[in-house]
């Protein structure tokens, strides 16, 4: 996996952007999912994460409080993870 962890995260991010709001929530879990498999490592696509969840975000119209609260959990993750491993202080 770390051969292609670019890859799996750029394909995680996309999905997270042309995602429909039905399975935000699906991409949003993968997207912690591959932060913890990555751990530190991750630390490089944190922006790449970032830019994903706010076009997202941006993208839906109808925005559902569950979508809003899924992707501030998703972000919360992905920093609790990145400062467990003492990579970024948050």
């Amino acid at each position: 996996m770390i051969l292609k962890e670019a890859e799996i995260t750029a394909a995680v991010c996309e999905g997270i952007m042309l995602a429909g709001s039905h399975s935000l929530d699906a991409f949003f879990h993968c997207l912690v999912a591959v932060a913890k498999d990555f751990g530190a490592d991750f630390a490089k696509h944190f922006s790449t994460a970032i830019h994903a969840l706010s076009v997202c975000l941006e993208k839906i119209s109808e925005l559902e409080a569950s979508n809003i609260e899924s992707a501030f959990c998703c972000i919360a993750s992905i920093c609790v993870i990145l400062r467990r491993s003492r990579r970024i202080s948050v």
